[in-house]
Parts: structure tokens; sequence; C-alpha cells
């Protein structure tokens, strides 16, 4: 199935675009996409294990399963003041 990523901050940054498009397998768990992200954009492996992601608007963990069609946004951490 094709996934596509929403980046927001500092990942849509270090990915030089606002989002990424994956084809997983159609039994794919959020877990899954950080994996395949981490080995495809090595630039963005140290962020993305400490990034969250949302599907649908709400967020999820690793194990969350993916379906198709399904809004998934990589939320890097944020800090403020």
């Amino acid at each position: 199935m094709r996934i596509s990523i929403k980046l927001f901050a500092m990942a849509r940054d270090i990915c030089g675009r606002e989002t990424v498009d994956l084809v997983v397998n159609e039994h794919a768990r959020i877990g899954d996409v950080r994996n395949v992200l981490i080995r495809q954009i090595p630039a963005f492996s140290t962020l993305l294990r400490s990034s969250c992601f949302a599907v649908n608007a709400q967020f999820v963990d690793d194990e969350f399963p993916l379906r198709e069609g399904d809004e998934v946004a990589c939320i890097p951490p944020v800090s403020g003041g």
C-alpha cells in the first residue's frame, strides 16, 4: 500500500520537502514506517527516533496498524520559550 507522510518543522527541513511517499506492505505498522524512513533518509534517523507520529489526527505508537488512505504525520520534538 502507498503511504504519504506529512513532515513538520525540523523533519521537513532535513528532508527538504513537505511529504514523503512510501510503499509498505498491507499489514504495516507505524514502526515499519519509522524503520523504512531511517533506511531511506539516513540524515533523518536521529530526529526520527524521537519523533511522534499521528494517524488521522490522533497520536499513535509504533504498533498502530495502518490502512490505505490513512493520513500520517511525523511530528518531531519541539521546544519553546
